[in-house]
């Protein structure tokens, strides 16, 4: 039932302080109302030096973010691992290992508590822990899949921004890559050849 798939989940720790009063739009515990779904935005990991990056970034559209989805009281996000499952949940806004930065409200979802931990079970089995990938399959693209999944659309832009052109980079470099090796086989060694004998006073 729901309840094993939740139990199954890899659940994060959760002995957290709940974040200072006054950070932007905090919603907390109450997203669990009524279906209410809350994204859940941290800067990555926890050195100042990053927060203090993406208070710079933040302005231009982007950023270097770790996020979650809260819905129904539980926070759900992905990470990679060697192996087995990497979904997993936490209390709201209490994320080990990042430091907590917003919250944006994506609106309510129409499914019950039940289809969406069904849903998340389902979504455990495609986003194993080994396919993670910092700059194509993140916690940013599992929050974004699951909030279309469960009605509330895409998360915004400036959260994934910077993967997806990381992203873009990376794949035009290999593609280069890949073909300055493939064609180099094939460009002919252009070399002075010797001048053909003719007859200059043929009459």
């Amino acid at each position: 039932g729901a309840a094993a798939v939740a139990a199954a989940a890899a659940k994060d720790d959760d002995s957290c302080e709940p974040p200072p009063m006054g950070r932007a739009a905090a919603v907390g515990s109450t997203a669990e109302a009524e279906g209410s779904v809350t994204l859940h935005v941290y800067d990555v990991g926890a050195s100042t030096e990053v927060q203090t990056l993406n208070r710079v970034l933040r302005p231009l559209g982007t950023g270097v973010f770790h996020c979650g989805v809260e819905v129904f009281g539980r926070e759900w996000s992905f990470r990679g691992t060697e192996e087995g499952p990497g979904v997993f949940w936490t209390k709201p806004q209490c994320c080990s290992g990042h430091s907590y930065c917003e919250s944006v409200p994506m609106g309510r979802t129409r499914l019950s508590d039940e289809q969406v931990l069904r849903l998340l079970g389902l979504l455990a089995v495609d986003w194993a822990g080994p396919s993670y990938h910092a700059l194509e399959r993140n916690c940013c693209h599992f929050s974004n899949e699951l909030c279309e999944l469960i009605g509330v659309g895409c998360i915004p832009a400036w959260i994934t921004n910077l993967a997806h052109t990381g992203a873009v980079i990376a794949k035009t470099s290999q593609y280069l890559g890949s073909c300055s090796v493939s064609l180099a086989p094939r460009i002919p060694l252009v070399t002075a050849a010797a001048p053909e004998p003719c007859d200059v006073f043929m009459t």
